[in-house]
């Protein structure tokens, strides 16, 4: 109903992403996640609040829930910055 709670930026980065993708297939999904995971890093968003914001994200952007839940996977294992 309201969207990812994630930073413009981040929203804006992601969505040229799969933007550039055209069609998102299986070999984008890699790609996708380790762009998801730099925005991360970059922002320093925690780990856990981004993976489900991503996630909503993607599903906003129309990726499917299977592509989505491995983008939010691929978020959740970034590191806390110290």
């Amino acid at each position: 109903i309201y969207g990812a709670d994630l930073p413009s930026a981040v929203v804006t980065a992601f969505a040229r992403a799969v933007e550039d993708c055209g069609t998102v297939t299986s070999g984008d999904i890699a790609p996708l996640c380790a762009t998801a995971r730099q925005l991360a890093r970059t922002h320093r968003l925690d780990a856990k609040t981004a993976a489900d914001e991503f996630y909503k994200l993607c599903l906003d952007l129309d990726l499917s829930p299977d592509a989505a839940a491995s983008i939010r996977s691929s978020v959740l294992q970034v590191r806390p910055t110290r």
